[in-house]
Order: C-alpha cells, then structure tokens, then sequence
C-alpha cells in the first residue's frame, strides 16, 4: 500500500524535525563541559599566556568589541580580574607574575584617577628587593591621590629598606597622620625607632598595632611582625629608683597669663626632594616653647595646604583668649 503524497511530506517534515532536536539538544548538553572546559584553561594559563590571551577571558570579552555593550563585561571587569590574578600570584610567592599582571591592569585603565594597582604593584616590588620601581609606583599614586595613606606607608617603607631613614620617616609619619589604622606603616616605624636607638618610640608603635581591630590580610601579617617585635623588645624595664630629671630653666610669665604657639615643620613638598631638617628643627622648638613655660605648643608636621588652613584657623581661635 502506498502512501500518498501527503503523507510522504509530513513523513519528511517529521524525520527532520526529530533529527534538528537531536542535534540541539546534544549541543545543549556539550555546552556546560564546553564552559567549563574553557574556564579551567583560563585559571591554569601562566600569567604571560593570560596577558597574550585577553580575547579568551569572558571578563575581557569588552576590550575586544567596545562598540557594543556586553552584559558582565567591562573595563573594570577585566582590571579586577587581572588584579585578582596578580593576587593569587603573590600568595603563592610568584612575584614575577604579580608584577606583570598588575602591569596589564595598569595597561588596560590608566585613568588619572586610578591608584590602586599602582600600590599593589609597588608591593609586590618592594618583597622583590627592586626599590626604585617601587618608589617609582608610590610616587605617581600619590601624585594621583596625595591622600592615598597606603601609598605614602609603602614609600616610606621602600625608603627604610634603602637606608633613606629622613624620608623613610617622613612618609611613615605622613602615611600614620592620614590613617592611623595603618598597621604596615606602624610597623616600619617601629623597625626605624628601634634602628636608630629609640625602643620606646618603637614600643609604642608595635603596641598600636597590636591594638587595632582585626580587618584583612594585610593587617594580620602587620600584627604578627609587630608582636615578634615586641617579644624581641623583651619586657619594659623596670627600676627601683626614682628617675630624677634636670629641671630646665623656667622663665617666670605674668599672673593669670596663657601663652599659647603653633610650630609647623614640613619636610616634604611636591615638587621639591625632601628636606632634611624642618621635622627636627621643629621638633626641637616645640620643645623649648613647653620648657620656657609656654601653656600649650602645638606641633604639626608636613601638613599640605588644606591642613594648614585648618591648623592656623584652630590656633587664631585659640589665641584670642590667649596672651
């Protein structure tokens, strides 16, 4: 019996219909492992083939048709995804590698206003031993961002490390003013008080950061240096005997007076390389001012305009009821 024509198409129709659902729905199933497969190659490339190979990365997928807006792709994706890669890499002590995938984070967004990978680039410059890149990084993110409390800690500590102590306590301190929950800034300034001589200053650094609330990574590597520090330090000394002081020359003031100063010492300026004696020199004032009898000395240090602006504000008020 033969069909008719009819039924010969619909025959057809049906075989190709069941055949296109096959195909698809095979398609469907490889696609996962397709994915997966794809994303895997992605997290074991070494950092070279990662930098060679943005067009792979989905978070990348941006760079390459700017044109059109991709949905989970950006600029800002991709920069993350190389700052996390360089991440990684530092954990696992690849230096080489963080520094080159913190380079491409720079290449793709070099915005005037972007600092970030500039201070973990310089980091990871810094545990390399290559001082003068490093300097290099912390100097343009801070010309970026003259608040970046990070930035100034990290030169100061790239400073300490190449014996430049002036400057190393310059930006220490500059970094400590901006943010005094800088442990990593704390800690070096620590290591520079017990370098030259001074245990009790460094003490007191090793303690604050002992002090602060626990937060990230970074913070609790601070933390550890700073209690093996303390340990070192051994316990405060102790003495049975009265520490008995000269007493400096007081210069009598009139009854019912208050004398009152403001000292500003700044060592560090923009444009020009750091001065040496500003900080001490005043320093060195403020403590004469308190011993001639002065009531109260206020003592700023490499503060930038705004600052000033507020301090000689704060000290006219002052000094209206002042002598």
């Amino acid at each position: 019996m033969s069909l008719s024509t009819d039924n010969q198409r619909r025959l057809m129709w049906h075989g190709m219909l069941v055949l296109l659902l096959s195909v698809l729905l095979a398609s469907l199933a490889l696609l996962p492992v397709t994915l997966v497969a794809a994303e895997s190659t992605i997290e074991n490339m070494s950092a070279s083939e990662l930098v060679r190979s943005k067009d792979k990365i989905p978070d990348c997928r941006g760079l390459q048709e700017p044109a059109y807006n991709i949905p989970g792709s950006s600029i800002g994706d991709c920069v993350q995804f190389f700052i996390r890669k360089g991440g990684e890499a530092e954990d696992r002590n690849d230096l080489n590698s963080a520094v080159l995938l913190f380079g491409e984070a720079i290449s793709i967004n070099n915005r005037i206003s972007y600092t970030e990978v500039y201070d973990r680039r310089g980091i990871a410059l810094i545990e390399q031993g290559r001082l003068q890149p490093a300097i290099a990084d912390f100097d343009t993110a801070i010309m970026r961002e003259p608040t970046d409390s990070r930035a100034f800690g990290y030169r100061g500590e790239a400073y300490f490390l190449n014996n430049d102590l002036d400057r190393a306590l310059s930006d220490l301190d500059r970094a400590i003013t901006l943010d005094r929950s800088n442990a990593a800034a704390l800690v070096t300034r620590g290591d520079l008080f017990r370098r030259v001589g001074d245990p009790e200053k460094a003490r007191a650094d090793f303690d604050a950061t002992l002090n602060l609330p626990w937060k990230d990574r970074e913070r609790r590597i601070a933390q550890e240096t700073a209690k093996r520090r303390v340990a070192a330090l051994g316990p405060v000394p102790q003495t049975n005997q009265p520490v008995v002081k000269a007493s400096p020359t007081i210069v009598p003031k009139p009854i019912n007076s208050r004398r009152v100063a403001l000292v500003i010492g700044n060592s560090g300026y923009r444009n020009v390389p750091i001065l040496a004696n500003p900080q001490r020199d005043a320093a060195a004032v403020a403590d004469v001012l308190r011993k001639i009898g002065f009531d109260t000395v206020s003592l700023m240090i490499n503060l930038d305009r705004d600052h000033m602006s507020s301090a000689l504000r704060e000290f006219a008020k002052l000094a209206e009821s002042s002598d």
